[in-house]
């Protein structure tokens, strides 16, 4: 279940209880009109007066990892134990278009963030990769493996146009943004070396 409160003052007055199965995630949009939660696979939408669910998505067969939200609330992004991500169009919910559209599988993810302006997909693996695509989340841009963190948090920074993660040694990492083939620099690869090129990993700040 999950329950919202209302701040007063210095106390919290209980507003509602939802109860829900295996629900791991709860998000306000950013206009505040509605209200996001999963329920084991299933992804429910709530108004955010009286907390009564208005949709359901149900293209998921497993339990979701995590969801997000686009910034102007159009679309809501989503992705679970099986590695599928989806795009849910919030100006159409009972169409599946836009889910069709956007079908996506690569590994399972730990944590997944969208920039709309940019169109570009930003995922971590639970074996350390960070995976970028664009296109619809169809066209891989780069993979990289971090070998020493594993992020367990994630946020792009608009206004100072940052990709800030958090990792499990109690760091956070700080990526210019948006990281595409035009910002990021070609390192030759093989035997001898100049064969083929990869990306490098991006320079970073840790704090």
């Amino acid at each position: 279940c999950f329950k919202v409160f209302a701040i007063l003052n210095d106390t919290l007055h209980l507003l509602t209880t939802v109860n829900l199965t295996i629900c791991k995630y709860v998000k306000y949009s950013n206009g505040g009109h509605f209200l996001v939660a999963n329920e084991r696979s299933n992804i429910i939408i709530f108004d955010s007066i009286y907390y009564e669910s208005l949709h359901y998505f149900d293209g998921h067969t497993s339990l979701i990892r995590d969801i997000v939200i686009t910034e102007d609330d159009s679309k809501i992004i989503s992705t679970c134990d099986t590695g599928y991500v989806y795009c849910w169009d919030m100006n159409n919910p009972e169409s599946n278009q836009e889910k069709e559209n956007w079908e996506h599988r690569n590994n399972m993810y730990n944590k997944i963030l969208y920039d709309s302006r940019n169109d570009l997909f930003f995922g971590c693996t639970p074996e350390k990769n960070i995976c970028i695509y664009q296109n619809n989340c169809k066209e891989k841009l780069v993979e990289f493996i971090s070998t020493d963190f594993d992020a367990n948090a994630a946020v792009i920074s608009k206004k100072h146009n940052v990709l800030i993660l958090g990792t499990n040694k109690g760091t956070i990492r700080v990526f210019m943004w948006p990281l595409n083939k035009s910002s990021l620099e070609l390192e030759p690869v093989g035997n001898p070396p100049g064969d083929a090129f990869k990306y490098k990993y991006p320079e970073f700040l840790e704090y």
